[in-house]
């Protein structure tokens, strides 16, 4: 039965005042190795739920709930993968909770821990606020790193393998200083540069112009026209038709009458 106009509950408080996601793991070593089947009684016995201490079983008490993350700080922007997903990562309450603190990067990111096995610190305190356009019908908000948004209120979901905050209402926020990086390094007589770029699924279709524009931009001045680009995330000729083309010629020669603009 469906019904609408409810009284929603009160949402859960994620930040200093409320619940603070767990800093250091992910998961328990002891959820690790063997295969653990939870509806046996003995492995569920000695893999304890542990939402204190476990990032994992943190969020997966709050899916399904109403939560407001109490004065996010971003430690990414705003990625747009279509009209009906966008996300960024934060860290509640300004980031005053982050271990260890040398984590946070001096330009505001947050650093995976080093370990030869990859087993470090993997920041199960980071938050992704998701923008879904089916619930949250307002223009996406263009957030950088550094940026402090005001409280986000939204559901917790898990989609690709990450719970996230599936924000349902608007907010403000205040942006940082923080200024796109510029190259010092250029080619000369004796040496080429090269640069790794992610045009974020760029197509040779004309809804793409501004984000081409960009693209060009950042290739000329923040990159100081490296001599060889290697590109990730170009559609082929087609965009996001999936009709079997496989050619991305037309992408790639927009792009680059767009950098010859420049």
């Amino acid at each position: 039965m469906e019904s609408s106009g409810n009284v929603l509950p009160l949402p859960v408080l994620l930040g200093k005042r409320g619940r603070i996601p767990p800093t250091v793991d992910v998961i328990s070593k002891d959820e690790i190795g063997t295969p653990i089947n939870l509806q046996d009684p003995d492995d569920a016995a000695a893999n304890l739920f542990d939402p204190h201490r476990d990032g994992i079983d943190f969020f997966e008490s709050l899916e399904g709930m109403r939560v407001r993350v109490e004065r996010p700080v971003a430690v990414s922007p705003t990625a747009t993968f279509s009209s009906f997903s966008s996300e960024l990562f934060t860290l509640v309450s300004e980031g005053k909770f982050v271990s260890p603190h040398k984590a946070v990067a001096k330009r505001g990111g947050i650093l995976l821990q080093p370990h030869p096995d990859n087993m470090g610190d993997q920041n199960p305190e980071r938050v992704q606020i998701q923008f879904d356009g089916t619930i949250f019908p307002f223009p996406v908000p263009q957030i950088t790193v550094g940026d402090v948004l005001d409280d986000v209120i939204g559901v917790v979901g898990y989609n690709f393998g990450n719970f996230e905050v599936n924000a349902t209402e608007e907010f403000d926020f205040r942006p940082s200083r923080l200024k796109a990086e510029k190259t010092s390094v250029r080619s000369g007589r004796d040496n080429i540069t090269v640069a790794g770029y992610n045009v974020l699924n760029l197509s040779a279709d004309s809804s793409d112009d501004a984000q081409r524009q960009e693209l060009a931009s950042q290739i000329v001045d923040n990159l100081k026209s490296p001599d060889i680009i290697a590109l990730q995330e170009v559609q082929d000729n087609s965009g996001e038709t999936d009709d079997g083309t496989v050619d991305a010629s037309l992408t790639l020669e927009a792009l680059a009458q767009a950098i010859l603009a420049e």
